[in-house]
């Protein structure tokens, strides 16, 4: 398996922005997730992971259609929070900046928590 697949620890650390170090307390979530068979390798080819199975979370072929009450009596409970590397690609556009700008440098998007485009990150103040 390709290195950076092994593990979803090892592919999200591989995806940090240059200078940045993985807390351990999200090492150990990554693990965990691996450990309980919460990850995956997505459509686009990255290892991915979520905090439950996809089966319990439901699967949302649904929402092609009308948002209803049909899409809360598939999703069976758990938390819809999606770990995967490179999900900051086009940040810039969510500030409004040039792609090279050098602020992007300071953040390192590591899961989207919500549906919205709302996204967890490291990033480094003005004390790094």
């Amino acid at each position: 398996m390709n290195t950076s697949l092994d593990s979803l620890a090892n592919a999200m650390k591989a995806a940090l922005e240059p200078g940045f170090e993985m807390p351990q307390p999200l090492t150990a979530l990554f693990n965990w997730i691996d450990e309980n068979h919460f990850s995956c390798v997505g459509h686009n080819g990255e290892l991915t992971g979520r905090l439950a199975s996809s089966d319990l979370l439901g699967k949302f072929e649904p929402m092609l259609n009308e948002f209803g009450d049909e899409i809360a009596e598939r999703r069976f409970g758990g938390t819809e929070v999606l770990f995967a590397p490179n999900l900051g690609n086009g940040l810039h556009h969510w500030f409004g900046i040039d792609e090279q700008h050098p602020s992007l440098a300071r953040i390192s998007v590591f899961a989207q928590t919500g549906g919205d485009g709302s996204m967890a990150a490291l990033w480094k103040d003005n004390a790094d």
